[in-house]
Order: structure tokens, then C-alpha cells, then sequence
């Protein structure tokens, strides 16, 4: 009888987990599509109620945001891929001593979209440390960020310039630089340049000539001139920038203005705007390199 008994019971238990786990299933994937409606809905042109948001969100959106995207290229399965990015956001989160829990909504299943309550006495966020957090938690992960943003509105507002800044990093393909801020110099243009790549393309063709080949040499050129006339044409400044004597800044000067067959002076803005470009946006908008016969 004792024997039975305890055969019943296991029996009855195993149906009540799996009855419980069904359900919880099913809990998780309604709260799960609720949230995502709410989202969306914030995204979009007609925001729910804010107060019916945040208890449905359990996020204040009173609050001031930074608004983040991160992807990956990981071959892991896709729920290790996803559960590190959410790591991520949590190390970052420490990182900038936030308030409260950020808010995460995984969009497939290498990407996924976070805001992060921001304290607005952060002046400056050290990129470097964010850099050393993506590289000691995952491999080949990309980090873009938004213009840290106030209330519903700033909520919107951030993560629209991250998803353009991430934007900006894919078309690129800058591996070399794991992270993206809309707040960088020239992101912004080359957000509004990235709309449209082929007419970016002409533009930097006609502005820069044989200047905008798609060669190491070349672009060395270019960066050299850009960082130049970012420094406000200082040889001196320009020089400390790129780690070399002001007399190579000159020489440089010299062979882009010989490569381009004008002076860097003639459609000044032309040329920034499509040096801005080359220096974002890479290959997309540039012309193919000479071939030597």
C-alpha cells in the first residue's frame, strides 16, 4: 500500500510540474506579447498612456534614457547569444550606476534593443571601458548608442539615433570599432547621408575626385585632411591627433591637393560633408581603387 501510495503521489506531482510549466509557458508569452505591443505602440506615432505603459513595462519612462543596440554575429545557439547581449546590458547598466533595472526587448535572435536609466549629471561616458565590457563578455559583439534622451519622448528619441547610429556602424562594417555613438563627431551627418548611399556616393565623387578611391594610401589622405580641417586648419593640432610630426601633416596636405586637382579651400563644405562620409560609411560611398596594369 505504502509503495502504491508513493507511485500515486509521484504520479499526481510530474502531472502538477508539467501542468505548471505549461501554464507558466504560456504566462511568459502573454506578458511577453503584451510588452511588445506596449513597445511598439511607444515607437510609434500614437503612445498608450504612460501610466498604463510603465505597470505594464515595470520601467519609468519619466526618467531620462540612453537608448542602446546591440548585435552579434556569434554562431552560438541563439538563446546563449541573447542571454549574453543581456549580460551586456546589465554590466553596462553598472557601469554608468544606473538607478534602476534597464529595459530589454530582444528583436531576433543576434539583435536586441535596451534602455538604460540615465543620470544626467554623467557628462561623458567612457567608451573605453564600455569597449573592455564588450570584449571580456562576448565575442564579435557591436555596440551602438543614442543621445541620452527625457520623459516618453526622450525614450522614442534615443533609441531612433541608436538604431541610425547602428545603421551607420553596419554600413560600414567597422570591426574595428566596436561601438557607435549617435553623439560622435559626424554620426549625425552620416546618419542623414546613409539614406540614401547612392546619392551620398556622387556627392563624395564630385566633391573629392581621385581622392575618394577605395585605397589604404588614399585614405590616408583623406583622414589627414579631415582631422586637419577639424582642428580648424592647426598643422600643430592636427599632428598631435594622428601621432606624427606637423611637417608630414603638410606633406600629406600637399599630395591630397595634388591627388584632388583643387584646393582643399574650393567647396570647403562639400568636401567635409563628403569627407564625413568616407570616414563613417567606408566603401559604400566610395570609388573603386585603380587597377594597375
Amino acid at each position: 500500500m505504502i509503495t502504491l501510495n508513493f507511485a500515486y503521489i509521484d504520479s499526481i506531482s510530474e502531472q502538477v510540474m508539467v501542468e505548471y510549466q505549461a501554464e507558466r509557458e504560456r504566462w511568459l508569452s502573454h506578458r511577453r506579447t503584451v510588452r511588445m505591443e506596449v513597445l511598439e505602440r511607444l515607437l510609434g506615432p500614437y503612445p498608450p498612456d504612460t501610466d498604463a505603459a510603465e505597470a505594464v513595462l515595470g520601467y519609468a519612462l519619466r526618467h531620462h534614457h540612453l537608448g542602446v543596440v546591440l548585435w552579434t554575429g556569434s554562431t552560438m545557439a541563439a538563446p546563449a547569444r541573447l542571454t549574453g547581449l543581456e549580460d551586456i546590458v546589465a554590466r553596462i547598466a553598472e557601469t554608468l550606476r544606473a538607478t534602476e533595472q534597464p529595459l530589454i526587448w530582444p528583436r531576433d535572435s543576434n539583435t536586441l534593443w535596451a534602455w538604460i536609466p540615465w543620470r544626467p549629471s554623467i557628462s561623458q561616458l567612457d567608451e573605453d571601458r564600455l569597449a573592455e565590457i564588450l570584449r571580456t563578455e562576448a565575442d564579435d559583439v557591436r555596440l551602438a548608442l543614442g543621445a541620452p534622451g527625457n520623459d516618453v519622448e526622450g525614450f522614442r528619441q534615443t533609441h531612433n539615433d541608436a538604431i541610425r547610429a547602428a545603421r551607420v556602424a553596419s554600413i560600414a562594417d567597422r570591426h574595428s570599432r566596436p561601438i557607435t555613438s549617435y553623439t560622435d563627431p559626424g554620426v549625425r551627418t552620416a546618419a542623414l547621408l546613409s539614406a540614401d548611399l547612392d546619392a551620398a556616393q556622387r556627392m563624395v565623387g564630385a566633391a573629392l575626385g581621385p581622392l575618394a578611391a577605395d585605397e589604404p594610401a588614399t585614405a590616408l589622405l583623406r583622414e589627414t585632411v579631415r582631422v586637419f580641417l577639424d582642428e580648424k586648419g592647426s598643422y600643430v593640432a592636427a599632428a598631435a591627433r594622428l601621432h606624427v610630426h606637423k611637417n608630414t601633416v603638410k606633406y600629406r596636405l600637399a599630395r591630397a591637393v595634388e591627388r584632388r586637382g583643387a584646393p582643399i579651400e574650393s567647396d570647403r563644405l562639400d568636401v567635409e560633408l563628403a569627407l564625413v562620409a568616407a570616414h563613417w560609411l567606408g566603401p559604400s560611398v566610395l570609388t573603386a581603387a585603380p587597377t594597375e596594369l
